[in-house]
């Protein structure tokens, strides 16, 4: 039965390419919101809309044909997953690095902040 079958059978063109494709925009933080988690991606995709294939391993965001973003799925919820070669200056290095500076305090010695009294 299978060989008098096998003539009407379609030939097997290579690797079945199977995603859940969904429009998404990208933020101001250069990141992507997929599933309850964000995905950092290019920062020329800022406020454009990009296509998000959802694979079962990794996301791919897409814009106009080009991949801005590529990273493992997580599985999680509220994770941010994010490649600072994506969108450097930005992401939670960035900010975290910001809220660190030290601001001189008015009056101190040198300006730098440490213990020192107006004479």
């Amino acid at each position: 039965m299978f060989e008098a079958e096998r003539g009407n059978f379609i030939p097997y063109a290579g690797r079945f390419d199977g995603f859940h494709c969904i429009p998404a925009s990208e933020s101001k933080t250069c990141l992507v919101r997929f599933d309850n988690n964000r995905y950092s991606a290019l920062s020329s995709a800022v406020g454009r809309p990009v296509e998000i294939h959802a694979y079962a391993d990794r996301i791919v965001i897409r814009q106009d044909g080009v991949t801005v973003g590529e990273h493992a799925r997580s599985f999680g919820r509220s994770e941010t997953v994010y490649d600072p070669s994506l969108c450097p200056g930005s992401g939670p290095q960035a900010r975290n690095s910001s809220q660190r500076r030290a601001v001189p305090r008015l009056g101190a010695a040198g300006g730098d902040g440490e213990g020192a009294s107006p004479a």
